[in-house]
């Protein structure tokens, strides 16, 4: 928000993926005339369900430990990013250089991150967010399934959901075609709902 106020800026189009998708909601419900459009993409209305905790805990845990940031990223990272993305050439880079960005990471910082949002909830403001929402999931992500975009769309009224066949919990990232185009349709026109060309999603 500091960022926001220092350059006055108005009518503002944002996209947040997972945690960032959080950040995104709580933004609109706070500041919701800053807002024009919003994309939230394989996110969670809540945290407080027992089967975030556990996941929650165990990422806190493994954080904590000796080079904890470094296996939390080599045991997170089949489920990051799809197959084929995980064994293409670009996905072999990307996997070097987000393990070297973890091998730097404090796991302190990123344990006190995980227990910041494991009271997340959101649901009894989504009927007062009025801003167009896009709801974007990865058709094959068990971090966020596509479940939770599901409750997002349905308790947030007239938001779009539409899934990426194939895609995992970054779908930005193992299936960046698909993603963006939904994003250009959306941020860039004025039709009310997007319509699905793409056989790479569904609506």
């Amino acid at each position: 928000m500091v960022l926001i106020e220092t350059l006055a800026l108005t009518n503002i189009n944002i996209v947040g993926v997972s945690l960032g998708g959080m950040i995104t909601l709580q933004l609109l419900a706070d500041h919701p005339s800053l807002f024009n459009k919003a994309v939230i993409a394989n996110s969670f209305a809540e945290t407080v369900n027992k089967g975030f905790k556990a996941m929650a805990e165990s990422w806190y845990s493994e954080f904590l430990s000796q080079e904890g940031p470094v296996k939390r990223f080599e045991n997170f990272w089949p489920k990051l990013v799809n197959n084929a993305f995980r064994s293409s050439k670009e996905g072999m880079s990307v996997y070097q250089n987000w393990h070297a960005q973890a091998s730097t990471a404090d796991g302190e910082s990123l344990a006190n991150i995980v227990k910041g949002i494991s009271d997340f909830d959101i649901r009894a403001m989504l009927p007062d967010i009025k801003q167009r929402v896009l709801v974007i999931s990865g058709e094959l992500d068990v971090i966020s399934p596509v479940s939770n975009s599901h409750y997002l769309s349905q308790h947030k009224p007239d938001a779009q959901h539409v899934s990426i066949k194939n895609a995992y919990h970054l779908p930005n990232v193992d299936s960046a075609s698909a993603f963006n185009s939904l994003l250009i349709d959306f941020l860039s026109k004025k039709e009310e709902r997007i319509v699905c060309r793409q056989s790479a999603i569904r609506c």
